[in-house]
């Protein structure tokens, strides 16, 4: 028998379709984003930019083999001035996101959240493996208007690797805020 619906918790779902060419993972997050957004420190709109950097964070770890902590760090100059993920390779997340909460309001929400809330600045992916093992950092700029846009240009420019990311953040309900992820890359072509 399934569980309700509301039982569920935290997943991640890899998969690949050899036929297609395409890999990916569906992510989504329902205990972590509650434990990192049940608080009142954070508004909504940063608590939904923190949720979707822990749900970004999650998908990409998936096609990554690593022992240490994977962190992806998002620094602006707006409104938003940090967010950081960090996933343990045990699969232990924890997040964090530093912001000028009194500013927040008086903001255009016309506008797309990244270039409004976090402004100019950079993505940063970085896979730390301990004192014994080079650290990896790959870097983008905050281009596009939103975290997903930040990521497949990071993908496209960087490692030349069709890239699709959709990214959703439901924080509204304290009792059971969500975040989602899906990925999809286009595998390199192998030979028949």
């Amino acid at each position: 028998m399934q569980k309700p619906e509301h039982e569920f918790g935290d997943f991640l779902l890899p998969f690949q379709v050899a036929e297609l060419g395409i890999r990916g993972c569906l992510v989504r997050l329902k205990n972590t984003v509650q434990q990192m957004t049940c608080s009142d420190a954070y508004p909504e709109e940063v608590a939904v930019l923190l949720a979707s950097t822990a749900a970004l964070a999650s998908a990409l770890t998936n096609g990554i083999k690593y022992a240490g902590t994977f962190t992806l760090q998002v620094q602006g100059n707006g409104l938003v001035s940090l967010l950081l993920a960090d996933i343990t390779s045990a699969g232990e997340i924890r997040g964090y996101a530093k912001h000028n909460c009194g500013d927040l309001n008086s903001t255009d929400k016309s506008h797309a959240m990244v270039p409004r809330l976090l402004g100019n600045g950079h993505l940063a992916f970085i896979i730390d493996q301990g004192p014994d093992k080079d650290r990896y950092q790959g870097i983008t700029e905050l281009i596009g208007s939103s975290l997903a846009d930040c990521a497949q240009a990071y993908f496209r420019d960087t490692e030349k690797l069709e890239t699709m990311i959709i990214l959703c953040a439901d924080i509204g309900q304290k009792k059971c805020p969500l975040a989602g992820a899906l990925m999809i890359q286009k595998t390199p072509d192998l030979p028949i």
